[in-house]
This record gives structure tokens, C-alpha cells and sequence, in this order.
């Protein structure tokens, strides 16, 4: 919390996300594993509680296109678009 990255490890490492605290929310800045139906729901849950403990107002997920519907279903809302151009 002293403005680092936390590592966090779900059902032994069978997925991992990286988080990071800004002034007013919590980042999810990287999610992945396998299996995600088995530990998605603990994860968000789990950094939701962490937020609401820290007095964060939001949580911001940069995630995979593929993780559009699980946030949807769970509240999140689209915000923005990443576009990559590879040199």
C-alpha cells in the first residue's frame, strides 16, 4: 500500500492479478490464469472488500476483451478503449 503493485495469487496459483492504489480507487492492472470461471467471482469479490477497507470510491479493471461480459454481469461499465500499434 505504499504505492507499489500487489501481487495477488487465487486458488494457488491457478490465476494472478496485479493491483495498484490511486487517490480515489483501486486499479486491477493485470488479471490472468486458467479456469477463470472457477476463481473470477472470489477475486472480484476479494478486491472489492480491499477497496471498500481502503475508502476507495472505485475500482478500475484494465483487462482483455474477454473479461467484457464477466464485468458487465458483475457492474462495471465500459470506459475506454486501448489501441496497440506494434513497431
Amino acid at each position: 500500500m505504499s504505492g507499489e503493485k500487489q501481487c495477488w495469487s487465487i486458488n494457488t496459483f491457478q490465476g494472478v492479478a496485479l493491483t495498484s492504489i490511486g487517490v480515489n480507487e483501486v486499479n486491477i492492472e493485470a488479471a490472468a490464469g486458467v479456469r477463470r470461471s472457477e476463481w473470477q467471482d472470489a477475486l472480484d469479490d476479494e478486491i472489492r472488500e480491499w477497496a471498500r477497507h481502503l475508502g476507495k470510491s472505485r475500482i478500475i479493471a484494465k483487462v482483455r476483451p474477454g473479461w467484457s461480459k464477466f464485468g458487465k454481469s458483475k457492474g462495471y461499465k465500459l470506459a475506454h478503449y486501448e489501441m496497440i500499434l506494434e513497431l
